[in-house]
C-alpha cells in the first residue's frame, strides 16, 4: 500500500498476495463472515461502531465507499494517505473485506467488536512461506 500511487493499484498489489494465499474461500455459503472491522467499518459508514447495537456493513456502502477512492489522482490519494490516520490498516482493510465479500459471494458482514491486528495476519502468512 505504502509505494500504491491509487487504490486500484493498492487493490491489484495486495489480491495478488491473498490469490495466493485464501484459494479456498466457500462461495455462497448461509455462513457469516464475522470480521474485526470497526476503524473499517467507521471510516465506510462515517461514524464510530463501538457499543452499536447494529454491527452490519453492507456490501453496497462498502462499494459507494471504494468507488470513491478508486476515483482519486494520484495526488489526492497520497494526501489521503497522508492524512488518513490509521490509512495503513483501513486502507488494506477495505480491500480485504472487498476481496472476501467478491469471492464468498456474502452481501454484508458482521463486524466482532475485538480486532486482530492486521500485522499478525500478515506475519502468520509471512512464515508460512
Amino acid at each position: 500500500m505504502e509505494r500504491a500511487s491509487t487504490l486500484v493499484e493498492t487493490q491489484e498489489n495486495f489480491s495478488r498476495f491473498l490469490d495466493g494465499n485464501f484459494k479456498e474461500l466457500p462461495e455462497n455459503t448461509d455462513q457469516i463472515i464475522a470480521l474485526a472491522a470497526n476503524t473499517i467499518t467507521s471510516f465506510v459508514v462515517g461514524e464510530k461502531m463501538t457499543g452499536c447495537n447494529n454491527r452490519t456493513l453492507t456490501r453496497n456502502a462498502l462499494n459507494n465507499r471504494m468507488s470513491e477512492l478508486q476515483g482519486l489522482s494520484p495526488a489526492q490519494y497520497d494526501s489521503l494517505k497522508a492524512s488518513l490516520p490509521k490509512a495503513e490498516k483501513i486502507l488494506p482493510g477495505l480491500v480485504f473485506l472487498d476481496y472476501l465479500m467478491e469471492r464468498t459471494g456474502h452481501g454484508e458482514v458482521h463486524i466482532a467488536e475485538a480486532e486482530l491486528p492486521v500485522g499478525l495476519i500478515v506475519e502468520y502468512f509471512l512464515k508460512r512461506e
